[in-house]
């Protein structure tokens, strides 16, 4: 192994982390995703850093490599049979995406709520006046509801900040007893599906679609 271990990284990050990672590592940074372009690039590296889709057989050409970290939560886009075959050691970070996700949602909420695409166009083509009466007609997310499904760390972050702007919040969870302060309702208490927003988990919905048809039918409320 040469003095300094080689780090690629599929697409770029901070500037501040490249800078951090030089300071023990030689660092490149895939010039595309290009599959071939990649596996290329595998055959030197000592780890790799992953913000995007690898290809099923990334390692098969890539006799060096120690270990992989996904720049983010989810592992799904590395191949996680073939890492644990190969013994490559696959780590994420918990939480770093968190608060672009709730800004996401709240920018949503908002972009959605107070028809901003459509105020836009408006006053770019025909100006404010004939802009002003889309936004009369429109509604303040604050005394609104905020239905969340899957209270786990983003969950309660978004609660928290949907709160703060004067939003009722209600969550799907399959342990009611856990959720914060934030939530004024566990899913469970909710009789009809009344949310004006639903930011959600789509790998959960199945089985908590299924708990919350089981609570209605037996009628809990």
């Amino acid at each position: 192994m040469p003095d300094k271990p080689l780090v690629l990284i599929t697409d770029p990050i901070h500037p501040k982390a490249v800078a951090q990672l030089r300071e023990q590592c030689d660092v490149l940074i895939a010039s595309d995703e290009a599959p071939r372009s990649l596996q290329q690039l595998m055959r030197g590296a000592h780890g790799l850093i992953v913000r995007s889709q690898l290809p099923a057989d990334v390692f098969d050409d890539a006799p060096l490599i120690r270990a992989v970290v996904r720049h983010g939560v989810g592992v799904d886009m590395i191949p996680m049979q073939v890492a644990t075959r190969r013994r490559i050691p696959v780590a994420n970070l918990p939480g770093s995406n968190t608060t672009a996700v709730v800004e996401y949602c709240v920018a949503a909420m908002l972009h959605l709520r107070r028809r901003l695409y459509q105020i836009d166009a408006s006053l770019r083509t025909d100006g404010w006046d004939p802009a002003r009466p889309i936004a009369n007609r429109l509604g303040e997310l604050s005394g609104g509801v905020c239905g969340i499904v899957g209270v786990g760390a983003i969950g309660t972050r978004l609660a928290a900040v949907c709160a703060g702007l004067g939003m009722r919040v209600i969550g799907l969870t399959r342990r009611p007893e856990t959720l914060p302060p934030a939530f004024l309702y566990s899913w469970a208490t909710i009789c009809a599906l009344r949310a004006d927003h639903w930011p959600g988990l789509p790998p959960l919905l199945p089985a908590m679609m299924r708990d919350l048809i089981r609570s209605r039918s037996s009628g809990f409320e």
